[in-house]
């Protein structure tokens, strides 16, 4: 065979398989955006709330065995073409379908619509996801692929656990949040639209990156529901009233930055909480900076961390995503706290070492007590 017909088959193969990728994308109501690398926002914050997770630990695509997030920012903008792929479903007449088949009131029957496409979607965005990176892969590209968030589902047991290889490291993918990726904040910087948290449209994020152009049109229709968080101090008066705690004041964190590093020479700064690579020295003024600080007075140090980790869950459900909870001194919730996870989550599951009550002290932020006493919460979050 000669060299102009295997030209020939390349070409007609690279066709067949364009034809196939826009047909998955087609028949899944993909969305694609090519966007710069400087679009893609990451943000410590992002794998802060990962030991926030019970799946923190738990696999080799969650942290803390990915790349921390400014390693991966590195490794991300080494790729000349990103692509953001989005998989979304309106799920308003299943709500509607539970309201009247179950009884259900509204809250329930989005609760309820939320779990049901958590397990769903990720299985058939992964697919789709797997799809994508087999026909680029045939097609000679390079590339970096992210799937769904939530961890890797795809064995039961992960072999991190037993410090052997992946079974699965074609398929096995990391969500963008594990590398440190803002998903929600770079959708908002691009103008797409997202509805945080979801209760009519419910959304799947992947990141594609190439050092190839890959030309995709796809037909997806667009969900329109843009993202408002809603005013924060009536948000913190409703969950007042049924949590507990007063709210002292609403203050800016720079204006308490000492510049230090207040954790070193601290008898815990070894425990997994206060691992200084999840943000280093050097990216703590930018974090500091972007930031406010809600600062809460409990009855008392139990009853802070009970209540504290409910008030953060409350603004997550509000849209106030990027909430994280600390107090005047170190989590508490055990005695028996190591580099490597919660325990208190070990205990009861012994594969798993995120934790949502956890809290960490303020000082890792190089910030000393605002206000004085044990029994003293504060939410950190976007200005």
């Amino acid at each position: 065979m000669g060299d102009a017909q295997i030209s020939s088959l390349t070409c007609m193969d690279e066709t067949i398989q364009k034809d196939i990728l826009e047909n998955i994308f087609c028949d899944n109501s993909i969305e694609v955006y090519h966007v710069q690398s400087g679009d893609i926002l990451f943000d410590p914050y992002v794998q802060l709330k990962c030991q926030h997770c019970i799946n923190y630990g738990s696999c080799f695509r969650c942290p803390p065995y990915t790349p921390r997030f400014y390693d991966a920012s590195s490794i991300v903008r080494r790729y000349q073409y990103h692509y953001l792929i989005l998989m979304r479903e309106d799920k308003q007449q299943f709500i509607h379908k539970m309201q009247i088949k179950h009884k259900y009131n509204l809250k329930r029957a989005v609760n309820f619509a939320s779990r049901n496409w958590d397990v769903t979607s990720y299985w058939k965005f992964h697919k789709v996801i797997v799809r994508i990176k087999d026909i680029l892969e045939e097609m000679g590209k390079k590339i970096l692929v992210f799937g769904p968030g939530g961890g890797c589902r795809l064995c039961r047991i992960c072999n991190v656990h037993i410090k052997e290889r992946c079974k699965h490291p074609s398929e096995s993918l990391p969500s963008p949040e594990s590398w440190g990726i803002d998903v929600y904040g770079t959708l908002r910087r691009l103008g797409i639209s997202i509805e945080v948290p979801p209760r009519k449209v419910f959304t799947r994020v992947g990141l594609l990156c190439s050092n190839s152009k890959i030309d995709i049109k796809t037909t997806a229709v667009q969900h329109r529901i843009e993202y408002k968080r809603p005013d924060i101090k009536r948000v913190l008066d409703n969950i007042s009233n049924y949590v507990g705690g007063t709210l002292i004041d609403i203050v800016s964190l720079k204006d308490y930055y000492t510049e230090q590093d207040l954790c070193e020479g601290c008898y815990k700064n070894k425990l997994f909480l206060c691992d200084r690579t999840f943000l280093p020295m050097e990216y703590l003024q930018e974090f500091i900076d972007k930031r406010k600080c809600i600062v809460i007075e409990f009855k008392n140090k139990k009853d802070l961390a009970k209540s504290l980790s409910e008030y953060v869950d409350y603004l997550h459900r509000h849209g106030f995503y990027d909430a994280l909870p600390f107090s005047n001194y170190p989590c508490n919730l055990c005695d028996q706290c190591s580099p490597r996870g919660c325990m208190l989550t070990n205990q009861k599951n012994p594969k798993k070492f995120g934790q949502k009550m956890l809290f960490r002290c303020i000082q890792y932020l190089g910030i000393r007590p605002i206000v004085n006493g044990n029994n003293i919460g504060y939410i950190v979050l976007e200005a």
